[in-house]
């Protein structure tokens, strides 16, 4: 320790504590964990659903005469059409569309499913 300081009367200078990386990790980690509890729960209650998305299909083939008129029918029950084809009757050799839709399975559809 140098004398300057005590041939002019003033008192020593206590130096500036440095903190161990052992100490500091230990004032991080409540911290860390407290910021990564906050995410679980807030992806919890934000996240998935609690039942999966479920899906029905359903296969139709409207008659030409009535093309548009099944479509909005099954529009309006819900059904999304995700498939068309213009096909052949193997039998007859009619050309008509073949449709697949899809709309979401409700909750009671669901259950009653599930009891089968």
């Amino acid at each position: 320790m140098s004398t300057e300081h005590l041939a002019s009367g003033s008192k020593p200078v206590d130096p500036v504590p440095v903190e161990s990386p052992a100490r500091s990790s230990k004032r991080t980690t409540p911290i860390f964990l407290l910021t990564a509890i906050a995410i679980l729960l807030a992806y919890h209650a934000c996240g998935p659903p609690m039942f999966p998305t479920t899906w029905e299909y359903r296969i139709e083939s409207p008659d030409d005469l009535r093309f548009d008129e099944s479509l909005d029918e099954l529009g309006e029950d819900g059904w999304e059409l995700v498939f068309a084809r213009r096909a052949r009757d193997s039998i007859s050799r009619d050309m008509s569309y073949e449709m697949i839709f899809k709309r979401r399975r409700t909750l009671t559809a669901l259950v009653s499913s599930q009891r089968r």
